[in-house]
């Protein structure tokens, strides 16, 4: 006859322990920690005994696992640009009859307008160049959750921040909705295409009402203005032409559609301040 062990396993808390696994038996997790008792050594019944009499919940049982990538990509392009002398003039916040004008398009490719009323009348278009780098970061974090003893099923939790959003025309929102993106850029360019148009008449207002600003440095200073105006709608150009029917570039377009609003706003009131005449009036209703 064997001999008897000298720190048997406690009798009644092995009865506990087997009541819980029966009554909870099908939830996940909870066959297989019975099967792991039934077969295990006395040490390793002892261990999951020992776990379930500190912790009757089981919740002992769990498994946690997270995956983080990081990634970065650097690239540069070159975008291409025929603009007519006007729109050089407004980019470099110069008069159509300034001489340093035929300075900076001496060297540019030059062409007849596309349009053929305006090739008529002799007006050119010129190639202008400009460098453009792009970075991207991405951020994904996934985390893995398992409580098994517990009757949690396995639940992920996915987060992602990157530059380049997943194809597909339409996902899953909060309440179960299903966003349609091409529909919601749709509305999003709209804007920006009214937006667009208030910055280019409001540039074309400056152009008007240069002659009139007798301060160097006001004139200074609304040139300096004009091409940060003239690069915020030359990028706000670009993003919509990238754009594609995305979550993320539909947040991209609105903050891009924020960003030309602000600048055309802070435009407004440096012309109106260097060209008091520029400032529409406003019609009094009777």
């Amino acid at each position: 006859m064997p001999p008897k062990c000298t720190n048997p396993l406690p009798v009644n808390e092995i009865k506990k322990l087997k009541a819980v696994l029966k009554a909870r038996s099908g939830q996940a997790g909870i066959d297989e920690l019975a099967s792991e008792y039934s077969q295990g050594s006395t040490e390793e019944k002892r261990l999951i005994l020992n776990r379930f009499i500190a912790d009757g919940t089981l919740s002992f049982r769990h498994e946690i696992s997270q995956d983080t990538r990081l990634s970065r990509t650097e690239s540069s392009s070159t975008i291409g640009r025929w603009l007519t002398l006007k729109q050089i003039a407004q980019r470099e916040g110069m008069q159509l009859d300034d001489p340093h004008l035929q300075l900076v398009v001496k060297d540019l490719k030059e062409r007849d307008h596309v349009n053929p009323a305006l090739a008529a009348e002799g007006v050119k278009q010129y190639r202008t160049e400009k460098q453009k780098e792009e970075v991207a970061n991405a951020h994904e974090e996934a985390t893995t959750f398992r409580n098994t003893a517990a009757g949690m099923e396995r639940v992920k939790k996915a987060a992602s921040a990157s530059n380049s959003g997943a194809a597909g025309p339409s996902t899953n929102a909060a309440g179960g909705l299903q966003v349609n993106w091409t529909t919601a850029l749709k509305g999003v360019k709209k804007n920006i295409t009214g937006g667009l148009k208030e910055a280019m008449n409001v540039m074309s207002s400056a152009q008007k009402h240069r002659s009139s600003i007798e301060s160097a440095s006001d004139k200074m200073s609304l040139k300096d203005a004009q091409k940060i105006l003239q690069e915020c709608i030359e990028a706000t150009e670009d993003i919509v032409a990238a754009s594609a029917d995305t979550e993320l570039d539909h947040e991209r377009l609105k903050d891009c559609l924020q960003a030309l609003l602000r600048t055309t706003m802070a435009f407004k009131d440096v012309l109106y301040h260097v060209a008091p005449k520029a400032k529409p009036v406003v019609k009094e209703s009777k």
